[in-house]
């Protein structure tokens, strides 16, 4: 339904975000897995994927933990993640679809471990 509007903006050199998780959870840093929508849109434009990841620390002042609620936000981009290429097996297609996914699941939860391990 979204397909042609999604090509229309690519083609004007414009950018789509898409949040493709299923589940979020306030606070948390868990990285559920994807749905395949935005990475079948990807596909569909042969258009790259920049994946990006906010990581929240805790906040302290003069030592002491500040609630939980205030967090510093970090926005993390990685490096683009382009499609599986055009291919008439729609087998093949959903099998690439979710090994892109995963990737950038996997480069999600990652990077996470690696900004929250640099600030203990």
């Amino acid at each position: 339904m979204i397909t042609k509007s999604i090509g229309d903006v690519l083609r004007k050199k414009q950018h789509v975000l898409f949040l493709p998780e299923g589940n979020l959870i306030h606070l948390s840093q868990t990285i559920y897995r994807f749905r395949l929508g935005a990475f079948q849109q990807s596909y569909f434009h042969q258009a790259p994927l920049i994946p990006m990841v906010f990581v929240l620390k805790r906040r302290s002042l003069f030592g002491k933990e500040l609630p939980k609620n205030w967090v510093k936000m970090i926005c993390v981009y990685g490096d683009p993640v382009m499609p599986v290429p055009i291919h008439e097996d729609d087998s093949v297609i959903k099998k690439g679809l979710r090994e892109t996914a995963d990737q950038v699941a996997d480069w999600m939860e990652n990077t996470i471990q690696t900004y929250q391990a640099s600030y203990k």
